[in-house]
């Protein structure tokens, strides 16, 4: 699963109570236009949990959903 821009990473805390996807971007410009549209992004999955962003200019490019 993934594409050549970006990589799913799954991870389930069964004792914690949380799910958590990363989605690890290879391809920072495509990062960089995902990350303009950050608002719109955390509105859409807003009923799921919270989105965690790394800024563009950090080595690593990773969008992260948290849900309980």
């Amino acid at each position: 699963m993934g594409s050549e821009i970006c990589h799913p990473d799954g991870t389930l805390n069964i004792r914690g109570g949380y799910i958590t996807v990363d989605l690890y971007f290879t391809d920072t410009f495509q990062y960089a236009k995902l990350y303009t549209m950050r608002d719109s992004v955390e509105r859409i999955l807003a009923n799921l949990g919270e989105v965690m962003w790394n800024e563009p200019e950090a080595d690593k490019k990773l969008a992260s959903l948290s849900a309980p």
